[in-house]
């Protein structure tokens, strides 16, 4: 039964920000910020290349008139692959402080660290999370757009990573370096964005499942108190 308190929507917001539930609620919300913040950054690269990979706008891009546009494009994905892969290193950080915070020592921090190493520990991965560290520290990395025309083929319109600039740094993983020799002189943008985001994505969806199942009587127990809060204030208006 509730209580005469529960009438009162502000006594009762205050009932609700004291459980444990709207705790938890609460730093989960916190971190999934940087997850929101590394998609926002993947959608906006990823439509910047699928307007370039469009001949309607890539081609107009590879007439002389406009090679100045061309040239500001290709600055532009510099900027854009600086928030991509600031934001990935930012959100594998964040997620690992966040796991060793409230999790520290239990059997979902084990399995979130045998993920991890399922999911990241490969070359790959531990380039594109360099990358970061390479953009920060370094040197912004070097970008082409290019135009290839084979007989009888569609155009193929391609933005890529110079591989030799980025062979020059010195503090590359050993993982790091062994994904850079496999590569040519240079790397198609394209597989760096969508890859490492379909790993992260899979990562992420996968970390939601195991986490609510954790705080399952905490959350039922705020969820109550929210639709009761939710039926005392259902129709005002504010202003």
């Amino acid at each position: 039964m509730a209580s005469s308190e529960d009438a009162n929507p502000v006594v009762l917001m205050k009932r609700i920000e004291a459980t444990e539930g709207w705790k938890v609620m609460s730093r989960i919300h916190i971190h999934a910020t940087s997850y929101r913040v590394f998609k926002g950054n993947y959608e906006e690269i990823h439509r910047a290349l699928e307007a370039y990979h469009n001949p309607e706008i890539g081609l107009p891009l590879w007439e002389v008139k406009n090679r100045a546009k061309l040239d500001l494009f290709r600055r532009e994905m510099v900027r854009l692959v600086h928030n991509y892969v600031a934001s990935a290193k930012s959100l594998f950080e964040h997620t690992r402080k966040f796991v060793k915070e409230y999790y520290s020592n239990s059997a979902f921090e084990k399995e979130y660290l045998r993920k991890v190493d399922e999911t990241f520990h490969d070359p790959f991965s531990s380039l594109v999370i360099q990358l970061r560290d390479y953009t920060l520290h370094n040197d912004l990395p070097t970008i082409s757009a290019n135009l290839l025309f084979e007989p009888n083929k569609p155009f193929r319109f391609r933005i890529l990573l110079d591989v030799a600039s980025l062979r020059k740094w010195s503090r590359w993983s050993a993982k790091s370096k062994e994904y850079l020799k496999t590569l040519g002189p240079e790397l198609e943008l394209d597989l760096v964005v969508d890859d490492y985001n379909t790993k992260v994505t899979s990562f992420y969806e996968w970390f939601g499942r195991q986490l609510q199942p954790l705080h399952t009587k905490e959350l039922a127990e705020t969820e109550t108190l929210l639709e009761r809060l939710r039926e005392l204030t259902a129709g005002d208006v504010i202003s």
